[in-house]
């Protein structure tokens, strides 16, 4: 102003700052100090912004010179100096495009700007093989499908030399990592979801991995986060929903500690778990397309991701509470570890409506109820394979079959011996047996294998 002014601030109220059309800022604070007055706006000038300023005047209050003269309502275009590099406010995938909005105008151009972007899409990297220009944004064409699983980071790097991403008054966008809203349908149909889980795979041990996290039943899920731990051995916590229920435990010296960062443990049931078939090299004890029991009744995926749902390889041990099957036990757990891609087999107990499973994740756990087996066999001679038992006396479980059996070949330490019926007790080895059986002309042999003697094999008669 052209003289000072009386320390006594107006309402903010009083001032509109306008930008044009219906957009307006408003004012958080005025300072009066001499004859200046400095204005505190609730948000700042974009380059291209061509505000003015209006105050408007009242009766009472308000800004005047220091003999009482008040000032006048009146509006002051601005001359707007602000000068900010173009940075990204919005970006958003879907499919093989993603869409880049900037808070102001770019200068639009055909500069080859393509090494300057690199796209993360879960673990893979992907690259942009062409870039469309807008006046506020660009449209980058990917070389590779997103998927609707995957996490996406658009990384810009600011070259040092060469054309660059400029705004209007030349500034260049300056080096940024930007997350990516992922716009991606799921798709809705196996084979469709199967082709997004080879995409994000690397290789077969990352193909599995991904074919559970498509398998997964969202409705049935628990997950935790897991920000910090305490110090020392013993760490402990419960993450439950419903009667899924876990309880976590680390070693003082585990991958997993806070300085790894934050993750997240999934417990997912798998819906329709047959179609693992062909993607894991199921344990021979059991067969999906066999008729033969024990039979899988249930699958569950135990996963530990970053907090954006992207796999990571931390290994945790953990004691898991499922609800029981819908099919009579008693029940076996079978687990695939998804790091050492190794099978195992888990102690499973029951707890009052549920089953308790102790295991390392991340993995698969298969739960299958174990009951006798009826094997019809064909007239000619057959043997049956199954595991053995250490302590069990062959002529004690000989006698509970069918009277057909003649005796069995058994193999312990890579040393086959046969055993007959009638002759000395001996014990089953904790190897291979194959049960000798007269044929039938008439009717065929249904031999009973109680629960312990359930895992069926098809093998060769060893040969003299």
């Amino acid at each position: 102003f052209d003289q000072p002014l009386l320390d006594r601030a107006p309402a903010n109220s009083q001032w509109i700052v306008s930008l044009g059309g219906q957009r307006e800022l408003d004012v958080a604070d005025a300072i009066i100090g001499g004859s200046t007055v400095l204005l505190e706006l609730n948000q700042p000038f974009r380059d291209e912004d061509q505000p003015a300023l209006a105050y408007i005047a009242r009766e009472r209050g308000g800004l005047a010179g220091r003999a009482g003269h008040r000032v006048a309502t009146d509006v002051i275009l601005i001359h707007n100096v602000t000068q900010t590099p173009p940075t990204i406010v919005s970006a958003t995938a879907d499919g093989s495009t993603i869409e880049l909005e900037f808070d102001q105008r770019i200068e639009p151009g055909s500069a080859d700007v393509r090494a300057a972007f690199g796209v993360v899409a879960g673990r893979r990297q992907v690259g942009v093989t062409s870039i469309e220009w807008r006046s506020s944004g660009l449209t980058l064409q990917l070389a590779e499908r997103i998927t609707a699983l995957d996490a996406v980071d658009l990384h810009y790097r600011e070259p040092e030399h060469g054309e660059a991403i400029v705004d209007l008054d030349g500034k260049q966008m300056m080096s940024a990592v930007v997350p990516v809203v992922n716009l991606t349908d799921r798709p809705g149909t196996w084979p469709a979801q199967l082709d997004d889980a080879r995409i994000r795979a690397s290789d077969e041990a990352e193909l599995r991995r991904e074919v559970l996290r498509e398998l997964a039943d969202e409705s049935l899920r628990a997950s935790l986060v897991w920000p910090t731990l305490a110090d020392g051995d013993g760490a402990q916590t419960l993450i439950a929903k419903g009667a899924i229920a876990a309880e976590v435990r680390f070693a003082a010296d585990s991958d997993a500690r806070p300085e790894h960062g934050e993750w997240r443990l999934h417990l997912d049931r798998l819906e329709r778990f047959e179609r693992l078939d062909g993607f894991f090299q199921l344990p021979w004890v059991i067969s999906w397309s066999s008729e033969a029991r024990p039979r899988f009744v249930d699958a569950w995926r135990i996963d530990v991701t970053d907090l954006r749902d992207t796999p990571v390889d931390h290994s945790v041990e953990l004691v898991l509470r499922v609800p029981r099957p819908g099919v009579a036990g008693p029940y076996r757990a079978i687990v695939f570890d998804l790091l050492s891609q190794t099978w195992s087999e888990a102690a499973v107990a029951l707890e009052g409506s549920g089953l308790r499973v102790r295991l390392r994740g991340p993995a698969l756990l298969l739960i299958a109820a174990v009951e006798p087996v009826e094997t019809v066999l064909s007239s000619g001679l057959t043997e049956l394979v199954f595991s053995g038992a250490s302590g069990t006396l062959f002529s004690e479980f000989a006698t509970m079959l069918d009277s057909s059996v003649l005796g069995a070949w058994m193999r312990n330490d890579e040393v086959w011996r046969y055993c007959a019926l009638d002759g000395p007790a001996v014990e089953l080895p904790s190897g291979r047996v194959i049960w000798v059986v007269r044929p039938s002309d008439l009717d065929p042999v249904t031999v009973l294998l109680p629960a312990p003697f359930v895992s069926i094999e098809a093998a060769s008669a060893p040969r003299s």
